[in-house]
């Protein structure tokens, strides 16, 4: 009976020990080197606090200051609540982590597939710790293309369960993210993601992909973060003046992730559309735009150059595979009267293809092929493309004629710009109109004809419409040679005249000759000797009709005149006596121009 007694007295001076030494933990001058001594053994190390104490009553959580995992994480203030039983299975080192002002590195993956970012959050938040509520924190995602950083402005809630809500900042993109559901064994984060910011492809770089260049957005994403899996809706969004919806699947597991995007628009601000191509547009005062978006189009608008000077960022191209289709049901701020587009591309490293490009206007329609290679250097783009009905006064011909235009295109663009490549563009450009007419005043202007003119003037004076004179067909074909392009010639067959236009367009200097020569079919006075030349930068050409044959006729005239007044008009008489032109001929010549061009 004595034993036992002592045995007991044994135990319970042992229990006032444990007691006594737990109490003195919650004292910070003994608490400090104990869970020191217990960090650098459970810890990376050269872990260290400044100062740790148990809190009273609840000596299952210890107050910390100045909390330090070499190369991982650092914290100013918080609390941890430990777990006694941690070296369970199924149990984590820390039930809830409070943390306020400092950072953390994301740790890399330790196998399994899956990314270093996602494996490594999870290997961490099942093994480390529970609950969350941090406040206050830069959170560095290491990538081999450059460290992710965002700055965490709170994230509370149970890592595990996953419902966990967020919000953080990097730069000008203001992300927030709600965990509504449990996790369950296929998806471990599951919950809506909340974003706005000047440039979706910011976005796109916090999660470790990439994306084009877009006007500011604000979307919303239903996702599901799972093994090596990513699953993203998204209900109806906003990415500059155009709504977004759609859905995409991302395996993460691959490298580089591989997407499968299904995407839509109701209505497609064609600005919207054009910034994402590079094309310096949409700055008007109802325009959503982001800073950078306004400076380019400033830039623009200074240059003397009709080409973008915009060049292509591969290195995007390295950080995601896949597919993306897109439909716009509607187009708005289109100055081609566009309709709808359906775009459908896959990018297989720094190969991409465009297996479909449909623009459909109000009136008309054209479709393109396109290959972008940018594994060779300067990059090369071989394009296809057939435009059908397009009418004239959406492509700034309103002023000279009326009706629709079609065409054919096989291009060979070499260069990692828009201005680089059409220097060193070959192929051939075909188009052809046979429902169309032109302006008489400009058919006869165009053959310096001022008789007609005269007249055309007068009777047009009082007249509501101005003359149009019947194109009976109008052919252009353009073959280019690295950047020098050549009209094969160009012809305008009219009721009383065959207008033709030759000479070159410089693509690199973005430079124009061009001669128009016009045969009268009608007899005609007043009709000048020589041709309309068009020369000059594409954006400011200059149109000179007085040149040195005309000058020669004027001065006969006036020899003439001086034996006789009435035999100074001689020289300005058109006899009118063009041939007409096999308008079946050339129609198919320009048809079955691009056929196997280079």
């Amino acid at each position: 009976m004595k034993k036992r007694q002592k045995l007991w007295l044994v135990v319970a001076g042992l229990l006032v020990l444990v007691a006594g030494f737990v109490l003195s933990l919650t004292h910070p001058a003994i608490g400090t080197p104990v869970g020191n001594a217990i960090l650098s053994t459970v810890g990376p190390r050269g872990a260290h606090m400044e100062s740790v104490h148990l809190r009273f009553p609840n000596l299952l959580r210890a107050e910390v200051k100045q909390l330090t995992l070499p190369d991982r994480f650092e914290m100013q203030t918080g609390s941890v609540a430990y777990n006694p039983v941690w070296f369970l299975p199924g149990q984590t080192a820390l039930r809830q982590l409070d943390a306020q002002n400092g950072w953390f590195i994301a740790p890399p993956s330790t196998g399994g597939g899956e990314t270093g970012t996602q494996n490594g959050l999870r290997e961490f938040a099942m093994r480390r710790v529970d609950r969350v509520n941090v406040r206050a924190f830069e959170i560095t995602i290491p990538d081999p293309a450059g460290d992710r950083r965002f700055q965490l402005e709170y994230a509370k809630g149970s890592l595990i369960e996953g419902n966990l809500a967020a919000r953080a900042q990097s730069g000008d993109t203001l992300v927030a993210f709600k965990g509504d559901r449990l996790a369950s064994s296929d998806h471990w984060l599951e919950g809506t993601v909340t974003a706005s910011g000047k440039n979706f492809a910011d976005l796109a770089r916090l999660a470790g992909l990439a994306a084009p260049d877009t006007p500011p957005y604000e979307v919303t994403l239903d996702v599901r973060i799972g093994p090596g899996q990513w699953r993203l809706e998204m209900p109806k969004s906003r990415v500059g003046d155009s709504d977004l919806s759609g859905a995409a699947d991302v395996d993460v597991a691959s490298d580089p992730p591989v997407i499968d995007a299904r995407l839509r628009s109701e209505t497609l601000d064609f600005d919207d559309l054009a910034v994402i191509f590079g094309l310096p547009l949409g700055i008007g005062g109802d325009e959503t735009v982001s800073e950078e978006q306004r400076q380019a189009r400033q830039a623009y608008a200074r240059s003397s150059r009709l080409i973008p000077n915009v060049v292509i960022d591969f290195s995007r191209l390295d950080q995601i595979d896949g597919r993306v289709r897109y439909h716009a049901e509607s187009v708005v701020d289109s100055r081609l009267d566009l309709a709808s587009v359906t775009l459908d591309f896959s990018i297989d490293g720094r190969l991409v293809k465009a297996t479909q490009a449909d623009f459909t206007f109000k009136e008309g329609q054209a479709t393109a092929y396109a290959t972008l290679d940018g594994t060779r250097q300067p990059a090369v783009t071989d394009l296809k493309g057939h435009f059908e009905d397009i009418p004239l006064e959406r492509l700034g011909l309103a002023s000279v004629a009326r009706g629709t235009l079609s065409g054919d295109a096989e291009l060979t663009l070499t260069g990692n710009g828009f201005q680089a490549a059409a220097a060193q563009s070959s192929g051939k450009i075909a188009a052809w109109a046979t429902k169309a007419e032109i302006k008489a005043m400009t058919a006869e202007l165009a053959g310096l004809d001022l008789g007609e003119s005269f007249i055309l003037s007068l009777s047009e004076a009082n007249a509501e419409d101005p003359v149009y004179t019947d194109i009976h067909c109008a052919v252009a074909v353009l073959e280019l040679n690295e950047g020098m392009g050549t009209f094969a010639p160009a012809v305008i067959n009219t009721e009383d005249s065959l207008i033709l236009l030759d000479g070159q367009l410089d693509m690199g200097r973005e430079h124009m000759d061009i001669r128009v020569r016009t045969d009268a079919k009608d007899t005609s006075w007043g009709s000048l000797i020589g041709n309309v030349d068009i020369e000059g930068p594409f954006r400011r050409p200059q149109i000179d009709a007085l040149q040195g044959e005309t000058v020669l006729q004027g001065a006969i005239a006036a020899i003439l005149a001086s034996v006789s007044g009435p035999l100074g008009a001689l020289p300005f008489i058109e006899p009118g006596d063009a041939p007409d032109t096999p308008c079946g001929e050339i129609l198919t010549r320009a048809q079955t121009a691009t056929d196997g061009a280079d």
